[in-house]
């Protein structure tokens, strides 16, 4: 193997490793935990998660959302 062969090599190895990183993060980011925390440091209502949250707040939000789009 050369050197050229090598670099191409890496190079090819660590831009299939960025493309798998990076939809990893956002599915990671995006799961809900059971743990009874929010991961988040935000509020329910800008979070991507409400649906799925099991949160006491995460609920109360969702009534007040479904509350007020009737």
């Amino acid at each position: 193997m050369n050197r050229r062969n090598f670099i191409r090599g890496v190079a090819r190895g660590g831009l299939l490793g960025g493309l798998l990183l990076v939809p990893g993060i956002f599915i990671y980011r995006r799961q809900v935990t059971g743990g009874g925390e929010c991961s988040g440091s935000f509020h329910c209502s800008s979070c991507g998660k409400l649906s799925r949250c099991p949160l006491p707040e995460a609920l109360k939000e969702r009534e007040t959302v479904k509350g007020s789009s009737t």
